[in-house]
This record gives structure tokens, sequence and C-alpha cells, in this order.
């Protein structure tokens, strides 16, 4: 049961968060039917002292949560970038798939840009997909964006919010 661009935008006029799928590039490009995905990022607890970084994508149209990955805290790069170098594989990862989905095609190469091997499966794969999808909004909350992903803490003084300039004399 495939959904016409129609379909979709009849979908997704009445939600709050429309504009940004509306005006998305990838939509408004787009000659056939684009899904929009929102990236859901979030520490979850499965010991007493550990936690895994969860990367989830979700379908907007169905709410569906697509778990993509997950990095064990314990297990992040020790070196002074505070776990980055292990986080930025997966932000790549995630890249290089949605840079797919956003183009409607399925990829010729590996994130590292390498041609699929001969009697690779995803070889056979390569080509049109039946539709494209836009990100268009990122989730978590916001102590997870401070240590995952550098962001600012709510509780700095130069800039407590990650989304504009102010310090925490103009903050509020």
């Amino acid at each position: 049961n495939k959904l016409s661009p129609a379909d979709i935008h009849s979908k997704i006029a009445d939600q709050d968060w429309a504009d940004s799928y509306l005006k998305h590039p990838v939509t408004q490009q787009a000659s056939i039917p684009v899904i929009p995905l929102a990236l859901y990022l979030d520490g979850v607890a499965f010991l007493k002292k550990d936690s895994v970084i969860g990367f989830w994508i979700i379908n907007l149209l169905s709410g569906t949560r697509h778990l993509c990955a997950m990095l064990r805290k314990s297990s992040l790069c020790r070196c002074s970038c505070r776990g980055w170098c292990s986080i930025s594989v997966i932000l790549r990862f995630l890249t290089w798939s949605l840079t797919a989905c956003a183009n409607g095609v399925f990829p010729s190469t590996d994130l590292w840009g390498d041609e699929w091997p001969e009697g690779d499966v995803r070889k056979a794969t390569v080509g049109p997909l039946c539709c494209k999808m836009a990100l268009c909004q990122i989730h978590g909350d916001w102590a997870e964006y401070s240590k995952s992903l550098g962001f600012p803490s709510w509780k700095s003084t130069l800039h407590p919010c990650c989304f504009c300039h102010c310090d925490s004399s103009n903050w509020w």
C-alpha cells in the first residue's frame, strides 16, 4: 500500500511540526513520497553502574521507532575527546544512511566510500528506493546532548542555551 505525496501531505498538514516537513528541501524537490523522520538520542541504563547511548530513527507518520545503534558508555573512547571518537562513527553512519534516504537511492558504496564487494547482497539492492525520507526533528534530553554531543549544559554561565547566544544573566 503506497502513499502518494498528497496522502502524506494530508496526514501531516494538521501536525504541530508540519512546517519542518513542508519547508524541508527534500520535500520541496521530491516527485515521489517523502516520509518525515526524527532522530532520537538518549541514555538507557541496563546495569546498576552502566548504560548505553541509544540512537533511534522515528517514522513521524506512524510513530514507529527503529533502534539504529547503541554504544555502551563504559566502552567509549577514553582519550581526551570525552567519547567523541566513538560517537562520531555512529553519527557518520547515520549521516550516510539519512543521506541515502533523502536521495531516495540505496547507496553503491559503504559509508567509507568503498564499493560493495562482489557477491555482497547489498550490491544487488543498489538503486532507487520507493520513497524518500527527510530528517525533520532531533529528539532527546538536554543532559544527553551535553554529555554525548558536547552541547553546553543549562548550568553553563557563558552559554546555558545550545540554541542561542545568551548567557546566564539574560537567559530568561
